[in-house]
C-alpha cells in the first residue's frame, strides 16, 4: 500500500471537490501503488466527506 495514506486522502477530497471522474481519481491511487478495492473504498468515503462539506456551507435560508 502506498506510504502516505493521509497525503492520499487530501488528495483524492482535492480531486473531488475540483469536479473530477471518479475513474480519473482511481488511475490516480492505482498509480501510487494502491490497489483497487481500498481505492474505490478511499474513493467512496472522500464523496461523502465533500458531499458533508458541500451540505455545511450551503445557507440555510437561500
Amino acid at each position: 500500500m502506498a506510504k502516505n495514506n493521509n497525503s492520499l486522502k487530501q488528495h483524492v477530497f482535492n480531486m473531488l471537490s475540483a469536479g473530477s471522474e471518479l475513474k480519473e481519481v482511481k488511475r490516480f491511487l492505482t498509480s501510487k501503488r494502491l490497489k483497487a478495492r481500498p481505492a474505490v473504498l478511499m474513493i467512496h468515503e472522500q464523496a461523502i466527506a465533500v458531499q458533508n462539506t458541500e451540505y455545511l456551507n450551503k445557507p440555510a435560508y437561500s
